[in-house]
């Protein structure tokens, strides 16, 4: 029996290398666990680049995994495939880039509610970079636009708001934030699987 594990991820290029000793521990846990390396990518947060997609595909052949890439931007796919590729999938992976690229093409695909109820029943590891890492949890805060409004990601982590990309001298904290009762905040840095909790259940 399949076990759920979540791993989420701050940031970092994987085309330059630096996510490299976490991938590796990506690898590590799945077979810890007695789990096939097949892995299914999603890089649809950065509209499905090539150059990101081949950088994905090195790294994680290198690592000994068979790997399905799926291009929301550029096929369509039914919901029976996609369940498919979940079925047949240990790992599941996405990626990083802009969430709100992500769930519009969802939208758009009318596939929205499906892929969120795949998620939260795939037995097996699932894996968020940045963007991705955001969208499994409840919400997150994005950084790079000033108004620090939270936003809503699929919920797979319930109750946690994700700030990818943190740095501990970065003050993006004000009074609003003392309103999310019964949330955690988590503030990953790049290239660090977890780091702390500086808030939670408002305190």
């Amino acid at each position: 029996m399949k076990r759920k594990i979540r791993i989420l991820i701050g940031g970092g290029r994987i085309w330059s290398g630096e996510t490299k000793e976490i991938d590796k521990k990506v690898i590590f846990i799945a077979q810890e666990n007695h789990l096939p390396l097949n892995v299914l990518f999603f890089p649809t947060s950065s509209g499905d680049r090539n150059d990101y997609i081949n950088a994905f595909e090195t790294e994680y052949a290198n690592l000994g995994c068979s790997i399905n890439i799926v291009r929301l931007h550029k096929k369509r796919y039914s919901k029976k495939i996609l369940t498919d590729l979940f079925t047949n999938s240990s790992i599941v992976y996405l990626g990083s880039g802009d969430p709100e690229v992500f769930i519009t093409i969802l939208k758009e695909k009318r596939i929205y509610k499906h892929f969120i109820s795949l998620l939260k029943t795939f037995d097996g590891i699932l894996v968020g970079l940045s963007a991705g890492a955001a969208l499994l949890c409840e919400g997150y805060l994005d950084l790079s636009k000033e108004d620090y409004t939270v936003r809503h990601g699929f919920g797979i982590l319930e109750n946690i708001i994700l700030i990818p990309h943190y740095k501990p001298s970065e003050k993006v904290f004000n009074e609003d934030y003392l309103k999310l009762k019964d949330l955690e905040i988590a503030c990953f840095d790049n290239n660090l699987i977890f780091d702390r909790i500086l808030f939670k259940n408002g305190n």
